[in-house]
């Protein structure tokens, strides 16, 4: 998106800065604001237009590149290159065409115009992964893309923008790497209270070796009274291998044990927006919610982490898990199944498998049904813009999924993968042994 001549800057700073021993942020912050400081009011205004191809104009960029430079000489090159490349949650926002969000995280910041430099938010290094929390905004009616539809779409949601880096300087590679971002809330067990069962979404995109995710879900700044965080990791659900949670007073900490990324923010939100009574009816929505079976449709919007489906409650003669229990389960399958052990895992009903070309428009649509009829199971439909469905590949860049169920005999996974040709491929697998569309 830069110039060919900045990309070449771009390419040395990359090999020359090596770190050596990782600076205070605020030093880092300092030397960028006093480079720009150096330049005309009427160079920073020409400059702070250029959101939506993510670079300066010639003269701000030169300057910076100075600045950094100037670092470099100094010796202290840890993470100030990666400090004055990224976007801000405006600019990513921007970026994934969501000009209402962006707008959000702009008035959030107290920015005046679009595309002012914003300082550099919390870092963390796990894993060989640096992560770093961009901002987090929470309102009703924010998105240009809300969840759901119909009677099913939820408008109130909180939102927050990680970048991801290795911390080697290597790209980062959407096909390769396995990421899950979910705020947790002190109080709740986060196997069961996340991102996946609370009407989750999540949308990426890589640029220069940097992946930028934007999560969503439903608004947690009613439990602004407990603690939040906020969790990136290096799998695709969250796993209790990774962090632990105390029964005693609620708290999330990570596992200092686990040798991959387990990075844990903690969100800086208003107390006095917390609000009890809406926090319990928030919760008893997104059950509902997943009670009542359409969640199949919205987890095509979540990418990779949304899960979400029919809970059960205990049953005092058949002993079932109870919806929670459930949701940790299929939480715990589907974190350990990938695209080269689905075979061994699952089972494709047959009678799912359909091919078809993009319309006019870029669409697809599948019509299908699953078998068994005690009770009676309607027809199901699910589909969209080929560009939006591999928005996020899945093992490879040709294949993608959904899922939907609350318990494992429940649990379908919709496949979908693109051809050579243009067409689309879709199937819909259930886990082996214990699915009730086998019976």
């Amino acid at each position: 998106m830069r110039e060919i001549e900045n990309r070449d800057m771009d390419n040395i700073l990359r090999q020359s800065l090596v770190p050596g021993f990782e600076p205070d942020p605020s030093l880092n912050q300092q030397i960028l604001r006093q480079a720009q400081g150096r330049l005309g009011a009427e160079d920073l205004a020409a400059g702070a237009g250029a959101v939506g191809g993510g670079g300066w104009n010639h003269k701000i960029g030169w300057a910076l590149r100075a600045a950094v430079f100037l670092l470099m000489l100094t010796g202290v090159c840890g993470t100030v290159y990666a400090a004055w490349r990224l976007y801000t949650a405006e600019e990513t926002a921007r970026q994934m065409h969501d000009s209402k969000l962006a707008g959000a995280f702009r008035e959030e910041a107290g920015w005046e115009d679009a595309g002012q430099q914003a300082d550099q938010g919390e870092t963390q290094v796990y894993g060989g992964y640096q992560v770093t929390l961009l901002g987090v905004v929470s309102g009703r009616d924010i998105s240009d893309y809300p969840m759901g539809s119909g009677e099913d779409i939820q408008t109130d949601r909180t939102y927050a923008v990680v970048a991801i880096q290795r911390a080697d300087g290597s790209p980062v590679s959407a096909e390769e790497d396995s990421f899950f971002v979910s705020p947790l809330i002190q109080g709740y067990d986060p196997i069961f209270y996340n991102a996946a069962t609370m009407r989750g979404a999540a949308t990426r995109f890589e640029e220069e070796g940097v992946l930028y995710w934007l999560v969503s879900c439903s608004n947690v700044e009613y439990f602004a009274d407990h603690r939040i965080y906020l969790c990136v990791t290096d799998t695709d659900f969250y796993s209790k291998r990774l962090y632990t949670y105390d029964e005693t007073d609620g708290s999330i900490s990570r596992r200092e044990d686990y040798d991959g990324l387990n990075a844990l923010f903690e969100l800086e939100l208003d107390a006095s927006k917390a609000d009890p009574a809406a926090a319990q009816a928030l919760l008893e929505e997104n059950w509902a919610f997943v009670e009542s079976g359409v969640a199949a449709e919205d987890s095509a919007a979540a990418g990779n982490g949304a899960v979400a489906g029919d809970g059960a409650a205990a049953d005092e003669t058949v002993l079932e898990p109870t919806a929670e229990e459930s949701a940790g389960e299929v939480s715990d399958f589907m974190a350990e199944l990938t695209l080269y052990n689905l075979e061994e895992k699952c089972v494709l009903l047959e009678d799912t498998v359909q091919t078809a070309m993009p319309d006019e428009a870029g669409m697809v649509n599948f019509t299908y049904a699953l078998p068994g009829d005690n009770p009676p199971i309607p027809a199901g439909s699910t589909g969209g813009l080929v560009s939006w469905l591999f928005r996020q590949p899945w093992g490879d860049d040709r294949h993608t999924w959904s899922a939907g169920g609350g318990k494992l005999s429940d649990l379908t996974i919709c496949i979908y993968t693109l051809n050579e040709d243009g067409s689309v491929t879709f199937g819909v697998y259930v886990p082996k042994d214990v699915s009730r569309y086998l019976e």
